[in-house]
Parts: C-alpha cells; structure tokens; sequence
C-alpha cells in the first residue's frame, strides 16, 4: 500500500512515470495514477477476507 500510495503521489504531482512493469501497465490501461492503490487495496482485502473465511472452516472441523 505504500508503494501504491508513493506512486499515486510521484505521478499525480511530481510528473514522474511508474517504473514498475504491472504498475505501468495498469496505469496506461486505465490513465488513472491512484488504479494500483485502489487494486492493491482490493486485493489486501480479498486476502485478509479468504484468510478469515479459512480460519473459519478451519475452527469447524
């Protein structure tokens, strides 16, 4: 999240461009800078949100 954070700010008001191959990819297909914060947050939210799942069925058995 950081690092999407730092790309959202050094793109949006410091003119740089993504270094990063996925980050330059998402960045291009949508022309927004904050797309990788907003993936990258989904995706820590799908993971923390399967790992609780799996705990769950986990605490079952």
């Amino acid at each position: 999240m950081w690092d999407a954070a730092q790309n959202l700010i050094g793109v949006t008001f410091l003119g740089y461009s993504p270094k990063l191959v996925v980050t330059d990819f998402v960045y291009q297909v949508t022309g927004f800078a904050g797309s990788t914060f907003v993936l990258k947050l989904f995706m820590a939210v799908g993971v923390a949100w399967y790992l609780a799942d799996a705990k769950e069925e986990m605490d079952q058995t």
